[in-house]
């Protein structure tokens, strides 16, 4: 396949993916958080919940009997689409004796069996459920443990099985002959198996964690028109993923480490395997069967180069029957967050910058951060958004996108705060003593701040005057009225539209005239006088001598 055609064939394949995934959420009854599993993370797993009502095994067979047996035992529900049954926190522990925990059969009512804690049922082919000949129910946030089979459908259809914890049981969750259903977010680790389906067609297998079981996680037999996606399959001694005599499904974005084979096609034809992880398996493919598709899929053994650095190898991985022509030098998952963002918070008249952090190993694939507020912020170096401005005060909501060239995204928000807590810039004019009627005096201010501000002039306490609001910038400059002697305080108060004030007082002190100045007037006339009168008398007495 020439370069272009591999380029065209991976973006078909991605649409092929995302739709179907589009087309799995329809067939999750209860509108959960399937997702395709292309281009997004891990869907976030289900909180288990503890049974805490001990209660005898449950046997109901035919809906009559399911009818008696909810209004017996105050179950709620009635059954319908919008109402069903649901049978919620029970603990039952079969002790080792013959049965199920919970057996349902020949029912065409909904109902719901949650957060239930069920063992014990280890006999033979005896399991935790077990429904037959069922059809639109729920199996949700169990813990299923010590049993033989986990759950076992047969003959049973339109089954949601979801959220479950199964450890340390002898065999497996089993569809047999049992068609559309889902089998999502299980966690089934420690068995003896992990997930069967035999001759069950068109249900999905996804997002479940299947590690350390004794032969493989999941098991397709005779069984056709599957999708087996998002699924990690690690530490079997024999098989991750397994498809016997089964046609046309598909295996996409799985993992599949550390078993003795990755995945295993035996006598399996028209099958598409894309996007898998297949690492530090013993044999990572084997594929007996025609037209089955492996591509796009990482392979550990891979050995060969990737000359022009887009992710795919230069030549194709062979294994025992088939080959992917297009092998990932990279792992294909989504970027994943070193530190998930949280929210910022800076001073109006900054420029922003926030590093965000990825987990970065030598098999992570190159990636691209974006951000979706392209007028006011920028990627920066180092994966650092940064402002393109000093930002007005206000609040930024944001959202970030990693995207690897492999078209897997990882995407984060978290909101910028502009604040303005700074107080506006004041001078400081230094205090004023002067003489009563010593002339005119003058005291100016100038203030600034990055919003505009307001100004008040207050004369010990009460208002003089006051201005501004509409400009960042102030000078004011005002005269001195001739007081009386004392001290009086001149106070500026400035304050900016966000509320952060600036105070600056000068202090005036009005001193009164000095005594000698008052009275020299009144001495100088006083001397007049006596002068006057001294001559007088020395001009009368000279007149009345002679």
């Amino acid at each position: 396949m020439q370069r272009k055609d591999g380029v065209c064939f991976v973006v078909l394949s991605l649409m092929f993916i995302l739709v179907l995934g589009s087309v799995l959420t329809v067939a999750d009854l209860e509108g959960s958080d399937l997702q395709p599993s292309v281009m997004v993370s891990d869907p976030e797993k289900g909180q288990l919940q503890v049974a805490n009502t001990p209660h005898t095994s449950i046997v109901i067979d035919g809906d009559a009997n399911f009818s008696a047996t909810a209004l017996l035992e105050g179950w709620p529900g009635d059954g319908s689409f919008e109402n069903p049954y649901v049978i919620d926190k029970l603990d039952i522990d079969r002790g080792g004796g013959t049965g199920h925990c919970i057996y349902i059969s020949n029912t065409r009512v909904n109902f719901t069996i949650s957060n239930c804690i069920l063992t014990g049922a280890n006999l033979s082919t005896n399991a935790g459920i077990y429904l037959e000949n069922v059809t639109y129910s729920k199996l949700i946030g169990n813990i299923l443990y010590n049993n033989a089979f986990i759950i076992y459908l047969k003959d049973s259809h339109s089954v949601l099985i979801k959220n479950n914890t199964c450890t340390s049981n002898s065999l497996s969750i089993k569809l047999e002959a049992s068609n559309s259903n889902t089998v999502v977010n299980n966690n089934c680790t420690g068995n003896s198996d992990g997930i069967y389906l035999n001759n069950s067609n068109s249900s999905t297998v996804m997002n479940n964690t299947l590690n350390s079981n004794d032969n493989y996680g999941i098991y397709l037999e005779y069984s056709y028109s599957n999708t087996v996606v998002n699924n990690t399959c690690t530490s079997s001694p024999l098989y991750g993923i397994v498809l016997m005599e089964s046609n046309s499904n598909i295996l996409a974005n799985n993992t599949c480490a550390n078993n003795d084979y990755g995945i295993y096609l035996y006598f399996s034809d028209l099958n598409v395997i894309q996007w898998n992880v297949l690492d530090q398996n013993g044999g990572s493919g084997w594929c007996s069967g025609t037209g089955n598709v492996f591509d796009y899929n990482y392979w550990s053994d891979y050995s060969g180069t990737d000359a022009n650095g887009d992710g795919f190898g230069d030549a194709p991985h062979t294994f025992p029957g088939n080959s992917d022509p297009h092998p990932l030098m990279y792992l294909p998952y989504a970027p994943d967050w070193l530190h998930l963002p949280v929210d910022q918070v800076i001073e109006y008249g900054n420029i922003f910058e926030y590093r965000l952090e990825f987990i970065a190993t030598a098999l992570t694939a190159p990636y691209e951060l974006s951000v979706d507020d392209h007028v006011n912020f920028a990627v920066g170096y180092d994966d650092t958004i940064i402002s393109r401005i000093p930002l007005p005060v206000g609040v930024y909501p944001l959202w970030v996108v990693a995207t690897n060239i492999y078209g897997y995204a990882t995407e984060g928000t978290f909101m910028l705060t502009v604040e303005d807590t700074t107080p506006p810039l004041i001078t400081s004019p230094e205090d004023i003593t002067h003489t009563q009627g010593e002339g005119y005096y003058e005291i100016a201010w100038t203030m600034s701040d990055l919003s505009t501000i307001s100004f008040r002039v207050l004369l010990d306490g009460t208002e003089l005057t006051s201005g501004g609001v509409t400009t960042t910038s102030v000078y004011f400059t005002m005269t001195l009225e001739d007081k009386d002697p004392g001290v009086y305080n001149y106070t500026m108060v400035a304050e900016d539209i966000w509320g952060n004030i600036a105070i600056d007082t000068v202090i005036v002190m009005v001193l009164p005239i000095p005594f000698i100045e008052v009275m020299f007037p009144w001495m100088v006339g006083g001397a007049v006088i006596v002068i006057s009168i001294v001559v007088i008398v020395f001009f009368l007495k000279r007149r009345k001598s002679s």
